[in-house]
């Protein structure tokens, strides 16, 4: 296993992992106003991976904070996937019409 970084807030949870040179960032609890600013700060951290992925399985709520999240991910890196996170999460991506303007994978993709 690589580096890994855990931040950990009240109601949400973000684990930075990197093996070699990709980086797999998995939120946890609820990715809002309120705890974006440590996703973002993780994020941040990634910049220039050869590729990134964030895991939204353990999300249990999404407003569009995480939806700007997940639009900016692209400046940090040449490939970023996206894994699916449960209905109440893929909801919100579904209402905003998201599919297309990010990769989404169903499970965990094999590691670069």
């Amino acid at each position: 296993m690589g580096l890994v970084v855990e931040v950990r807030e009240p109601r949400f949870e973000v684990r930075l992992t990197w093996l070699g040179d990709c980086a797999w960032l998995a939120l946890d609890g609820e990715l809002d106003i309120a705890t974006a600013d440590a996703a973002y700060a993780q994020l941040e951290a990634v910049r220039g991976a050869a590729e990134l992925t964030i895991d939204l399985r353990r999300l249990t709520f999404m407003d569009a904070s995480g939806l700007r999240l997940l639009l900016n991910a692209r400046r940090y890196g040449p490939v970023v996937r996206v894994v699916r996170g449960p209905r109440c999460v893929q909801r919100v991506v579904e209402l905003a019409a998201f599919e297309g303007r990010v990769e989404f994978v169903d499970g965990e993709p094999a590691p670069c």
